[in-house]
């Protein structure tokens, strides 16, 4: 999808999709604060939108978007950048 001049990605359409993406970006053991920061909050996204769009694996995406929010949420208590919402 394109918005403008500026691709767009579409996000995981199941759980499984999600999963396998958010793998594939996992930031290294020596990756920055904000690189934590940036791959929680789009694992929280992803797996919001998965609680909309794969019905059968809601309450599993919905306790995982949580997840990620909670980690997201202690790197800012931790002196992250950002406020922790996304």
């Amino acid at each position: 999808m394109v918005t403008g001049s500026v691709p767009v990605m579409a996000g995981p359409l199941t759980l499984r999709a999600a999963e396998e993406r958010l793998r594939r970006q996992w930031p290294g053991r020596d990756a920055s604060v904000s690189a934590w920061m940036a791959y929680y909050r789009q694992a929280a996204e992803w797996y919001r939108r998965v609680t909309n769009i794969d019905p059968d694996h809601y309450h599993e995406a919905l306790y995982l978007a949580g997840q990620a929010q909670d980690a997201l949420r202690l790197l800012t208590e931790q002196g992250g950048e950002g406020d922790g919402q996304s």
